[in-house]
């Protein structure tokens, strides 16, 4: 029997985080329910829960969702899904390519609809349609699953950027994003893998993901650090490089350390105003690109789940900590500490 309210995790304004009984949604025509299984908490959810969405609020917040659709009269076998979150008006030519995330008009699951912190998510008919609802196999269990929006994200802006078998690869920052990249990368058929960042402990976590050189920025300068990936990179500079973290210095920096021909992926975004100081010269003379990305397309989701299928992602670790729905709050705290990843949250212990 589904019940007629449920626990869930909104964002009631700026910094006011609640965990409270809601109505469970009734889907209409073509609806579709689902059964939240665990949703990860990402930065995102973090800049929501202490700014307020961009939406009305209150706001069930939550994006990274795997789950379960519930059958009606709970009769039949439930089907575990993952939710692909950004949802597209579905006429534009993205959406017809199944780019959902490029449409200038998407809605997200967690940002403008309600998400996945709550015990029960409704997906509008046009988004089940769509193919928002991605069926998982029994071999990759729900904490795994759960990493697939983020992993997502990260093949996404890979496969933009053109990354070929054999080709080095630069992540800047070492958060669970850089980490996430490095799995993405090698599973990608990357070459050397190399990881620039400030924490020791998330760095040697880089490595045991499969990076072949880590760089602890905070022991070195600018220079130093430039002149360690060259170093790396047998003089030639990185194929591709990822940024992950909002600094456009970072950015700046990261364009440099790029070989002939390679491809910068601006990943995170910078604070509002920040602006970019380069000499285009360099970009005009060798063949340098400089793009973006944001989120994953649905293709993107088959692609990268495919290789998790496959066994060719290593997320060890990736996962250092899980709350039920009730200690939200503390979840959101731990998020934010440096020594965790990925922080799930998930119902009720033991789901």
């Amino acid at each position: 029997m589904i019940p007629e309210t449920m626990r869930a995790v909104r964002v009631h304004g700026p910094g006011d985080l609640r965990v409270e009984r809601v109505a469970v949604p009734v889907p209409g025509a073509g609806d579709v329910l689902v059964r939240v299984r665990a949703v990860g908490i990402c930065t995102t959810d973090r800049k929501l829960a202490a700014r307020g969405t961009p939406g009305t609020d209150p706001r069930i917040l939550g994006h990274e969702i795997v789950g379960e659709i519930v059958v009606a009269g709970g009769g039949g076998a439930s089907v575990r899904v993952a939710v692909a979150p950004n949802v597209g008006e579905g006429t534009c030519r993205w959406c017809e390519a199944g780019a959902t995330n490029y449409c200038a008009e998407f809605r997200a699951f967690g940002i403008h609809l309600d998400g996945g912190m709550a015990e029960y998510l409704l997906v509008p008919r046009h988004a089940a349609a769509a193919g928002h609802l991605i069926p998982l196999p029994e071999s990759i269990d729900d904490e795994r699953s759960a990493l697939l929006e983020p992993l997502a994200c990260c093949v996404e802006g890979l496969t933009a950027s053109g990354l070929r078998a054999g080709e080095n690869v630069l992540v800047v920052g070492a958060g669970a994003m850089g980490r996430l990249h490095v799995a993405a990368a090698l599973a990608l058929g990357a070459g050397r893998v190399v990881v620039i960042g400030r924490n020791a402990e998330r760095l040697e976590h880089a490595r045991a993901l499969g990076a072949a050189v880590v760089i602890d920025e905070a022991a070195d300068d600018a220079e130093g650090v430039a002149s360690q990936v060259l170093a790396a990179t047998g003089g030639d500079g990185v194929d591709v490089a990822a940024v992950t973290v909002g600094d456009a210095r970072a950015i700046e920096a990261a364009i440099a350390m790029l070989a002939t021909g390679g491809r910068l992926n601006v990943f995170a975004g910078v604070p509002a105003g920040a602006r970019l100081s380069i000499d285009p010269n360099p970009l005009h003379y060798r063949h340098r690109t400089v793009l973006g990305t944001t989120g994953a397309s649905l293709p993107t989701f088959r692609t990268t789940l495919a290789l998790l299928a496959a066994g060719r992602v290593s997320l060890d670790g990736m996962v250092s900590a899980t709350f039920v729905f009730e200690r939200a709050v503390d979840a959101f705290e731990a998020a934010a500490r440096s020594e965790h990843a990925r922080v799930l949250l998930v119902p009720e212990e033991g789901a």
